[in-house]
């Protein structure tokens, strides 16, 4: 096992709305499940869900890809995010 080296890695991701992300939520790329959600709340300062995902280091994803969360609500539309979402003596007018 380990010299097939790491299967997944810990990505960010925003929602595009004010829906929470939540843990066990199933990640998904073109409708086939690419890893789960380990941590994830609404963000008061980024006004959106956010979370962090184990995702398939394989499929290359980086910040700004957009990947689906299907929550017991429904799918959300999310992207993958920089982790940390805020970075130091950021204002919430200086978000992204």
């Amino acid at each position: 096992i380990k010299s097939e080296g790491t299967q997944q890695k810990l990505f960010g991701l925003k929602g595009n709305t004010r829906k929470p992300l939540r843990e066990n939520d199933v990640v998904k790329v073109d409708n086939v499940n690419v890893g789960v959600v380990v941590s994830g709340n609404y963000s008061p300062v980024l006004n959106v869900g956010i979370a962090t995902a184990y995702i398939n280091v394989d499929l290359g994803l980086k910040a700004g890809d957009p990947v689906i969360v299907e929550s017991r609500t429904g799918d959300i539309q999310c992207h993958v995010a920089d982790l940390p979402f805020l970075k130091h003596n950021r204002t919430a007018k200086n978000k992204s």
